[in-house]
């Protein structure tokens, strides 16, 4: 089950993220490789905090990898070339060129090969069989290199992790912490330190092992990592030592220019709302999301907006929260699932529970989950928690508890469902709606929830007191309530703390300055304006009869400007009454011709399905085999054309169609006509473009004829294949149409040019029509491109 979900994962991050490296490459081009690998590892351990550690280590690699514009060997081998076979992905031609070489050559590819099967998404047997096939080849090889001969080593021990044989795979580190060279001992601590899902204390200490081999051998790069791994223990068990683990991140950082400071920011902002220091969360916050911006990891720039409202729901500023929330979920889609999903529950939970509109919380969430529901089961489990708190506050008993019992149910279900204690305060409040109610047994069931796990914040602590509090007196324990409640106060005076209130001082010591620096600015105009009414008091008789005449003059020029502007707005009036006369003749000729066009486009539709019918009555006469394909053909071509004519003829925008919802429904109408089943499956990535009945016709009739081939010959015999479909932007007024298949391809010799086919000639004769430049390419199948320009005057619009 745990797979299942960890596969559904993966697939709904990676889909998008592939497409595109998403790292400016001006914030890596002035790092070596060690900051580069840095980069990887950091943004992996990120990823893996969003999703709760869901994934498996080599998906989030791989993951982060993608994100960062980094090849896939590099975190593992410190390999950054793009250009070569395995980073490329052309394992097969890798495995192919082993045969010729030797020596050095052969044992550095038998090592990249290892590590590509040993870090291959998921732990499947046939990749793991491979890896090890690589790894005793490799093992072999290196017999006289001590060096390559550990590196090997540590390429089998990860092989007995990841098959599930740990005792193996300790044996093996263990053997290789004997090195003499402090590098490669380090690294052996560190694997140590790594090799359990969870975390011991004999972990740490094999962690600080490697931490101190890499302080003496100054590898910076390596410290930062291991304070990442130690800091993720001091998490669990004292937030105190991890906020210096990450203070010390950033120090050494700052020491080897190494600008990615946006992870550590943000878990400075986690630390410090924590603690109830809330300005310096804020700062921290900020500071996080400036980093990300600057770096171009945008695909994350949801977790940052979640954290910014974080911080302003903890200090009290719930619309300004709101705001940072939603504007996490803008946008959203299953592509970004992972980053913008907890957005959504603390939108939805601060609507609930501090704003007080539990109907709308209900319907946001409702409307989210509908299009892209709950994967993992910490997200169902949030989900439930927070339904139920709604409907808690609409008073309805029922569905709440019966929500609450369902967040309860899978967090038992799943013992490591929690992985960093994000449930705490939910079991608090849960317990306390129960207490609401008198429904002890059902609190006592969430009480325990909340002793078994740890809690890091202050208002945590206090609010953990304060049930205990309540508890205690409904089961009449006086004494530990009395004990409970001092520990409450204790904590909720903590919550306001010193420091906050001497910063609130200090802005009401620094407002008081500016308010008595403004009563002096006004004391001394006041004294002025004293001195002027007594000079004026001289010359008020002077001024009245002045004063007097001046307001006739006035009232008349009013008067004489209040008749003006009657006669003007009378001469308006009427103007308007001839302009809308004017318009409601030109919208009424506008829909007439809107309404003519459609007509028309609806005659060539029936006139082209006409022609289709009469081709089909032709062909049932029509013996010859030849004649009859010929036929279906032309019945696909002209189905091409007509479905345009009646896209245009039910869409509202007469002018243009869009390609997307076209290349679709003509597809479906090919696979339909053909019967291919699931034999054959079509893959689309489809920019969204409008074309204009010119350009989409020709291209329309190239899709038919490249689909219909594809379908008829790529695939001979039954077999299964992939035909895909793609349309994307090359210029600003430039598009390339690619159709590909994983088919047999074209004959070793074939030329379009002199096929003297019927289909290549007018696929090439209409991309003359369209501009445009064709093209066959014969590589694992068959792929036909058309370069086009899109038309001036035709709008494109993405959304």
């Amino acid at each position: 089950m745990l797979r299942c979900l960890t596969t559904v994962l993966f697939v709904c991050v990676c889909s998008n993220i592939y497409s595109q490296p998403l790292t400016s490459p001006l914030a890596v081009n002035s790092y070596n490789i060690a900051q580069k690998k840095l980069l990887v590892f950091s943004t992996a351990r990120f990823i893996n905090l969003m999703a709760q550690n869901n994934l498996d280590r080599d998906s989030v690699m791989l993951i982060a990898c993608r994100i960062t514009g980094l090849p896939f060997l590099l975190p593992y081998t410190g390999d950054d070339d793009n250009t070569d076979l395995i980073n490329a992905g052309k394992v097969h031609e890798a495995i192919r060129s082993l045969k010729s070489l030797k020596n050095e050559e052969r044992l550095q590819l038998l090592i990249e090969l290892a590590t590509w099967y040993l870090h291959k998404a998921g732990a499947y047997k046939t990749d793991l069989d491979s890896a090890n096939y690589y790894i005793q080849e490799a093992l072999t090889l290196s017999a006289n290199d001590n060096n390559r001969r550990y590196e090997c080593l540590d390429l089998l021990g990860e092989y007995y992790r990841q098959s599930g044989n740990e005792p193996e795979s300790k044996k093996i580190y263990l053997q290789i912490v004997s090195s003499s060279q402090k590098e490669i001992k380090a690294n052996a601590w560190h694997r140590l330190g790594q090799l359990h899902t969870g975390i011991n204390s004999s972990d740490l200490t094999f962690l600080n092992n490697s931490l101190v081999l890499y302080q003496q051998s100054g590898l910076k790069e390596k410290q930062i990592e291991l304070l990442w791994n130690i800091a993720d223990c001091h998490l669990k068990s004292d937030i105190s030592l991890f906020k210096n683990d990450i203070l010390r991140i950033l120090e050494i950082q700052k020491s080897i220019g190494y600008k990615h400071s946006l992870f550590a920011e943000y878990e400075l902002s986690f630390v410090c709302v924590a603690q109830a220091k809330y300005l310096e969360g804020l700062n921290h916050a900020n500071a996080a999301r400036e980093n990300m911006k600057w770096s171009g990891i945008t695909a994350l720039e949801g977790t940052f907006d979640m954290r910014l409202g974080v911080v302003y729901w903890a200090l009290g500023k719930n619309a300004e929260a709101l705001t940072w929330f939603k504007k996490g979920l803008e946008n959203r889609s299953l592509d970004t699932h992972l980053f913008w999903f907890k957005s959504l529950l603390y939108a939805t939970s601060l609507l609930a529970e501090d704003i007080g509109r539990p109907e709308e919380s209900l319907s946001l969430m409702k409307d989210v989950i509908s299009k892209y529901p709950p994967i993992t089961p910490w997200e169902k489990a949030q989900v439930f928690s927070i339904i139920g708190a709604c409907y808690a506050r609409l008073n309805n008993y029922r569905l709440a508890d019966e929500n609450y019992m369902s967040f309860f149910k899978l967090s038992n279900e799943y013992p490591g469902i929690d992985p960093i204690g994000e449930f705490g305060e939910t079991y608090l409040e849960i317990a306390n709606f129960y207490l609401s109610k008198s429904n002890l047994k059902s609190a006592r069931l969430f009480a325990k929830k909340v002793m078994s796990g740890s809690t890091l914040s202050v208002w945590s602590l206090a609010s953990k007191n304060y049930m205990l509090f309540q508890i205690d007196s409904f089961a009449g324990n006086y004494k530990s309530a009395l004990s409970d409640h001092i520990q409450y106060k204790h904590y909720a005076d903590s919550v306001n703390s010193i420091e906050q209130r001497k910063k609130f001082d200090e802005l009401m010591i620094s407002y008081g300055a500016e308010k008595k620096d403004r009563d002096i600015k006004i004391l001394e105009q006041e004294k002025k304006l004293q001195g002027t009414m007594l000079l004026q008091e001289k010359f008020t008789r002077n001024w009245i009869l002045g004063g007097v005449v001046l307001l006739l003059i006035i009232v008349g020029l009013l008067v004489y400007n209040m008749r003006l502007k009657q006669r003007t707005n009378k001469k308006l009036e009427i103007q308007r009454k001839a302009i809308e006369e004017q318009n409601f003749t030109l919208r009424h000729l506008v829909n007439e011709k809107d309404w003519l066009v459609k007509e028309i486009h609806h005659r060539v539709k029936n006139n082209l399905q006409t022609v289709m019918s009469l081709l089909n009555s032709q062909s049932v006469y029509i013996d010859n085999d030849a004649a009859l394909t010929a036929i279906h053909d032309s019945q696909h071509r002209v189905h091409a054309m007509s479905l345009i004519h009646q896209k245009l003829y039910n869409s509202e925008n007469v002018s243009a169609i869009n390609m997307s919802f076209y290349i679709r429904e003509l597809v479906s109408y090919l696979r339909d006509s053909f019967n291919t089943g699931q034999r054959i499956r079509f893959e689309f990535v489809i920019e969204p473009l409008e074309m204009d009945v010119s350009q989409a016709v020709p291209l329309g009739l190239i899709l038919n004829e490249a689909i219909v081939n594809a379908i008829k010959y790529a695939f001979p015999d039954g077999r299964n294949g992939i035909i895909s479909i793609t349309l994307s932007k090359t210029a600003p007024d430039r598009y390339l149409l690619s159709i590909s298949d994983n088919g047999i391809g074209m004959p070793a010799h074939f030329n379009n040019k002199k096929s003297g086919s019927l289909g290549m000639s007018l696929m090439a004769g209409l991309s003359e029509d369209l501009d445009g430049v064709f093209s066959i390419e014969n590589n694992i199948g068959t792929t036909i491109k058309i370069s086009f320009m899109h038309e001036l005057g035709v709008s494109v619009r993405i959304y």
